[in-house]
């Protein structure tokens, strides 16, 4: 459990547990919305951008294969977006944040 998580009553800090499971979601989610073969299917990533903010801006506990999961991710969509300018910086962004969040999250991606 994050230190920010520690004030809460039992019963909602065993509820955050489950954030582990609910990121492995939304990765996924993000994945199933891209289609190689469909261009434009980019900008269909894009409406699960908040929803990863979320669990970046909640500090929340997530497994790091999920992160080098979204991190590879997020760099073959930001190679792939080419004349796609608004949904580069949108995964540049995602990405940087996890950089920034886990310090060392470029281990996850070369590993």
């Amino acid at each position: 459990m994050h230190l920010y998580n520690a004030w809460l009553p039992p019963a909602v800090a065993a509820e955050t547990r489950r954030e582990t499971e609910s990121f492995a979601a939304v990765v996924r989610s993000v994945k199933e919305t891209w289609r190689q073969d469909d261009p434009d299917s980019v900008f269909a990533t894009l409406k699960w951008i908040a929803v990863i903010e979320v669990f970046v801006k909640a500090k929340s506990e997530v497994s790091p294969e999920d992160v080098r999961e979204l991190l590879v991710f997020g760099l073959d969509l930001f190679h792939s977006s080419q004349n796609k300018l608004h949904v580069q910086v949108m995964m540049r962004m995602i990405i940087l944040k996890f950089m920034i969040l886990k310090g060392n999250a470029i281990q996850y991606v070369l590993v």
